[in-house]
Parts: C-alpha cells; structure tokens; sequence
C-alpha cells in the first residue's frame, strides 16, 4: 500500500472509531463535572471513586484536558474539552467585558463556561454534578438506571434549594407550612406506588414543589439530550447574562441560581417547564446550625424530607468517610422520613443527626363529580383528563339526565305567581320536583332584548338537573358515594362532561393545584364556599346591562406562581367549580324548600344561595340559566354564596370546555335541539300521561332524534377531518 493510501486508511479508521465513539455515547448514561482552572483535583477523585459501580460513564468537562487525563485517568471514562474562555467571549460578550479583570471574574467565566457545557451533553443522558457531591454506595438498582428513569419523564430536571438543603418546615402553620405539606402530601402518594423505580418518579412527578417563585439548586442537573433540553440551556445561557448586566444585580457575586430561577420561569411563560429531581440525589449538607424557619417562625434544625434511599451527597467539603457516615445515617430506613440537623453542626458533632419516620395521614383526594352518559365522545375526553390526574380525584359519576327526562307541570307558588315544577319522567309520579322555578324568571321561553328565543329544550333542564343531583350527593356526604366522607367545610368538585384540563393547569396537575389553592382559602379567607374554574365576566352590551367588576386577590398558591384569585360580580358560565359541603347543603335545602312553597300556604323565607340579586354585591356565577331562574324566588335579600374565581394571569379560567365554532357549526346541522318538555296543567295529567304508556313513547322519539343528531355530528367531525387531509396534501 503506498504512503497516501495508508495516510487515507488511517484518517477513514480515526473518523470511524470517533463515530463509533459518538454512537455509543448517544445510547449511554453518564455523570460530568465541570471543572476550570484546577488547583485541586482530589474532591473530583473522590467524587468519581464514589461513582465506580455506579452504572454510568464518568467524564470530566475541562479547560486543562492534559492535567485531567493525568489526575484522573484511573477514575473516568472520558475527558471532554471545555468551551474556552474565547467561546464564552464570544457567547456572551457584554458580560463578558463587564466582568473582565474584576475580583469576580474567575466565578463569572467558570459559571459561563459551565453553562455553555449544557448545551452539549456529552451523553443521551447525563447527570451534570458539582465536584462537592458524593454518591452513596447503596445496593439494588445502580444509579445509572435511576437516572435513566427519571429522565425518561422529564428531560431537564433541578433540585429545589429548600428542600435539598433541608429548609422543610413540619411545625407549626403558615405558608411554609403548607409547602412543606405539599411535598409530603406527593410523597404519602409516592409511597403507595410500590417498587423504587415508580417511587422514585412518583416522588418527584413533573411539578416543581416551588414557593412563590422558583428556588432551583444547580449541585446536580440531569438532562436528556433533546430540544427541550437545548432550549433550557440557552434560556440559561441568556438568563445568566441578564442577571449580571443589570443595573442592580443580585447579592452573591457571579453565582448561578438567579439565572436558574429566572430561566425556569421564561420557559414557563413560554410553555415548557422544569421538572423536579428528587432530594435524594442532590442531597444538600445545611450550610448552617439551628435557623429561622423560611416563614420566619422559631427556630429549626434542619429538616431534610425524603422517600426512598438517598444516592447523591452534596457535601460541601466532607471527606469521604464522613460522607459514607452520612450516606449511612440517612439511609438507615428508606421510608418517607424526615432527616434531621444534616447540617455544618450535626456533622461536626455539636449536635447529633436524627432519622425520624414521618407518620402522616394520607389526605383523602379530592372529590370530583362528573357525567359522561349523554355524550360518550365528550365523556371520553373528560374520562381521559381525569385519569391523567391520577389518585389526586376521588371519582364520583352522577347519572346523566336526558334532555327528554323531564317534564314540565304548571302550578303556582304561595304568592300566586305562575311557576313551574320539573319532574323526571322517569321516577315514581310520587317523587317530589326536582325543583320550582317562578315563570317569570325561569327563562322557559328566553327573551334577550327585541329577541324572543324558541322555547328553552330539554337539555338545559338536564343540564340544571345534573348540578342539583351533583350537589345533593356532596350535601350527603359519604352517604352518597365514599369519596365525599370528611367534615362539613370539605371540598368538592363539579364538571360538566365538556370540561377541558389545558386552562391554568394540565390534566396532572389540576388535583394539586385545586388542593393548594382550597388549603389557601380555608387559612386566609374561610368565608369563601364556591371556587369557579370555568366562566368569564360579563361586558356591557345590548343584552348585558350590567358589567362585571374585577377584582384581584393578593393571596398566592405555593408551588403555583401564576394562579390568580379574582372576585367577580356578575359571572357566567357554570362547567366546573369547586363547592364547600355546607354550602351544598344549603343550595339543597332551599330548593326543596322553593318546590315546597309553591304549593304551600306560607312562602319560604330564604336567601338566595345561587347568587345576589344586587349586582354590586354578588360573588357567585349565574349559570346554570335555570337555577338562577329558581333560586330567584327566594324573597329576603343577599346570598348566602361566596365566590372566587380561580385562573391565572392571563386567564380568568382554570380549566376549559369544549364549546367553539366548530361546536357552533355542528349545532346548526339540524334546527332546534329537540322537542322541548311536555308541559301539564297538573300533576294529575302528568301521571296520566305516563300512565298510558304515551311518555315511553315520546321518550324513546325523543331518543331516536338524539341518535340522528349524534350521527350528524360524527359525520360533520369525519367530513372536516377529510377536507383538512385533502388541504394538506393538495397543499
């Protein structure tokens, strides 16, 4: 072979073996520290000695490659070059010159050149790892696989600051209370999961369990080489920069957790996120003794909250058999624990450090009543929602009523105005109304301005029949279904089967942030018994005399930034709230009280419980039409309902429904939407009439209508699936 040939063969097999190398690194796990201008090698040493069994690569990310291989080759796997300090001028140059030659700019380059690393991992997955952290050698699944599962949920994962360095607070109330209640509350819920590989997940779950704002930790960062993550470090990248140009920048020097939490946030309000990586793997040494608690209250030990083996020590300068000490001490039991004084004095002996179980009662998870019978397309939709909440609902399913369920008897309450009872067809002619409705605020024939609407149909009346039925049960408690056992101010929740999880929060985390936001509201404002998920003010119009008045709340939901409180006075729409058990009650006991009284000789003395009929007072929506037609009767003045909506900053809405153009354009595919109820003179021509067998008649017409128009509908939904298929490829 002549000379060129074998210079060619040798630069083929130098590029093959660097593909390989490449290749096999894209389907590896690995642990990187970032290191620049060394003086010290060994804490690395020690850190990677600690990682031999560990099931992962170790590498090293540095600006002296030569020095690393010489230190450190027994211990690693790969040595990888650091940008340089001319990439990270070049990356971010402003900063660059403001920090050049100052006292703080070796922290400055070294936090730069870090987090230029990120947008490279060197790994398909890699644990990113301060050179002060120790992984404790544990038996069972190696690290490696723990690493590999978390990222498999979330491809850009920090531990938050509080929480790793043990600034839980399990005393006494308060917000930070709360917090701390929130996390032990996930790990409760973590625990029932079985195994280590679930738990470890389930702990950490796809929701940072922040405060107010985000407290991220950079000790461990554990990324998934894809496009969130790319997005992340150059978010990163730019936030860093941010916060060290600004006029007023933050107190510690150079440091990265500003950048990490301001970040975390850009992303948010752009639509990605930041998941949790659990305490056990960047288990922070408290860099004090006995402290004020993050609430200000007494003074605590530190408290490190953890379920299941804690694998990773952030040590801040143990040797390494105080760390294994450490590593033994925490892991004595691996159930939700409590670790106790891990801090600068525990371990230098001035105190002694406690591992104490944490015995909590599971909190029952949230009641959500909910109908999927009249739609099963819509119903599925819900049912798929809801499950992705997990055990944070407690399902209760309320029989669907049909729009052709019902029927309508004329009668007249103890004023002798004209009203309105509605029965079910379907139950025995003995069985009380459902309710009584005065015809001149019932709405049965709807009149908007110079507008006369065709009269109300049946599906309304379900619709109104559904909450009735809903709140009835949540009134009885677990005498109605075992989800709703607890005390009277126990909370529950109502959607209506076109409910939609992609408001405020996604289907996962709607339980938690339902929960926080109601803990927030029985310790700040107790008086508050309805929270609307679903509506929106009303603006001043032709056919809307009144405008809403907002107003914003200042109370915040821990671990939920962007949740807002809003009182609104005149609120439409009634597709999902949260109701209090009492107030349900009440809401029931006056309606049994209004379809009493209208056949009674005294007038029931009430007040409304639906809403205020002053408009400068009220806090409740006004849907369902009906109900607001009902509850109208009641004759003393105010209501007995206060109400919040709960949405976000730039949403008066929590979760979303189903309605839209499309929704609109299929309703036009048939005039009407059915017969509306049967009306009676009395209660006597409404048993006779299902007596002779003609209401099963008229229901099972009423059905088959409803059938005709569910295919209408299906068709329309293949039809534009068609016509946007054909676009696309025509297109």
């Amino acid at each position: 072979m002549s000379p060129r040939r074998t210079v060619i063969a040798l630069l083929c097999f130098a590029r093959a073996r660097q593909q390989h190398r490449r290749d096999a690194a894209a389907k590896t796990v690995g642990a990187c520290v970032v290191l620049t201008r060394v003086r010290d090698w060994q804490p690395a040493r020690d850190l990677f000695e600690s990682l031999a069994d560990a099931g992962l690569r170790r590498c090293v990310v540095t600006d002296e490659p030569r020095a690393a291989r010489a230190s450190l080759a027994s211990v690693v796997d790969d040595v990888v070059a650091a940008p340089t300090h001319a990439d990270a001028a070049a990356a971010e140059p402003e900063l660059w010159a403001a920090w050049n030659g100052t006292a703080n700019f070796p922290t400055v380059a070294h936090r730069l050149i870090r987090i230029l690393a990120y947008a490279t991992p060197p790994y398909a997955t890699t644990l990113y790892l301060d050179d002060d952290t120790y992984a404790c050698p544990l038996p069972g699944d190696p690290l490696g696989k723990v690493v590999e599962r978390l990222a498999a949920r979330a491809p850009v994962r920090l531990a938050e600051r509080w929480l790793a360095q043990g600034e839980a607070t399990l005393e006494g109330r308060g917000a930070a209370a709360a917090e701390t209640q929130r996390v032990v509350d996930a790990f409760v819920e973590a625990a029932a999961c079985g195994g280590e590989a679930e738990c470890a997940d389930a702990a950490a779950g796809r929701v940072v369990f922040r405060r107010g704002a985000y407290d991220l930790q950079g000790g461990a960062v554990l990324l998934k080489r894809s496009p969130a993550a790319a997005r992340w470090a150059a978010a990163l990248r730019r936030a860093y920069a941010d916060a060290w140009t600004a006029p007023r920048t933050p107190k510690k020097r150079g440091t990265d957790q500003p950048a990490l939490d301001l970040a975390a946030a850009r992303l948010e309000a752009a639509g990605d996120g930041v998941a949790a990586l659990p305490t056990t793997m960047n288990f922070k040494i408290a860099p004090w003794c006995s402290r004020d608690g993050h609430d200000g209250g007494p003074r605590l030990k530190a408290a490190h909250v953890v379920l299941g083996p804690v694998r990773v020590l952030h040590h801040k300068g143990l040797e390494p058999a105080a760390a294994k000490r450490l590593c033994r001490a925490a892991n004595a039991r691996s159930d939700l624990r409590v670790v106790r004084d891990a801090s600068k004095c525990g371990l230098n002996g001035r105190s002694s450090i406690a591992v104490e179980p944490l015995a909590v009662e599971r909190r029952r998870p949230l009641p959500v009543l909910f109908s999927v019978d009249d739609d099963p397309e819509a119903g599925a939709a819900l049912m798929a929602g809801l499950r992705r909440g997990g055990a944070g609902w407690c399902h209760v399913p309320i029989e669907a009523p049909r729009a052709w369920d019902f029927a309508l008897v004329s009668t007249k309450d103890a004023s002798g105005a004209n009203a309105t009872h509605v029965h079910r067809i379907d139950e025995p002619a003995t069985k009380s109304p459902s309710y009584a409705i005065r015809d001149g605020l019932g709405r049965f024939t709807e009149s908007r301005g110079s507008q006369t609407f065709a009269p109300l149909d049946g599906y309304k009346i379900a619709c109104s029949d559904f909450h009735v039925r809903a709140l009835r049960c949540i009134a009885a408690g677990g005498r109605c279904h075992p989800c709703l056992g607890g005390g009277r101010n126990a909370w529950a929740v109502v959607l209506e089967e076109d409910t939609r999880f992609n408001g405020t929060a996604g289907a996962e985390r709607l339980p938690g942030l339902l929960r926080a936001a109601l803990d927030v509201l029985d310790e700040t404002a107790p008086g508050v018994n309805k929270v609307q998920l679903h509506g929106h003010p009303r603006t001043l119009g032709p056919d809307a005399p009144v405008a809403s008045r907002v107003v914003e709340k200042p109370w915040r939901v821990p671990g939920y930034p962007s949740a807002r409180y809003r009182e609104m006075n005149v609120f439409e729409d009634s597709h999902a709230y949260a109701i209090r058990r009492d107030h349900a009650a009440e809401v029931t006991r006056v309606a049994d009280a209004l379809s009493r009284g209208a056949a009674s000789a005294a007038p029931p003395t009430c007040a409304n419980p639906w809403y205020d009929a002053d408009p400068s007072k009220n806090t409740c929506s006004l849907d369902p039409s009906l109900l607001y037609g009902a509850f109208g009767a009641c004759p003393a003045k105010g209501s007995t309902c206060r109400g919040l909506a709960l949405g976000d900053a730039d949403s008066y809405v929590t979760v979303l429904h189903n309605e839209g153009a499309d929704h609109r354009a299929m309703k036009r595919l048939r005039p009407g939407r059915g017969t509306p109820p049967r009306r009676f003179a009395t209660f006597r021509e409404l048993e006779a009439w299902v007596a002779s067998g003609a209401a099963a008649a008229w229901r099972r017409s009423e059905a088959a209508k409803h059938l005709r128009r569910r295919a209408d509908k299906l068709s329309y939904k293949a039809d534009k699936e068609l016509r946007t298929a054909a676009t696309a490829v025509g297109g």
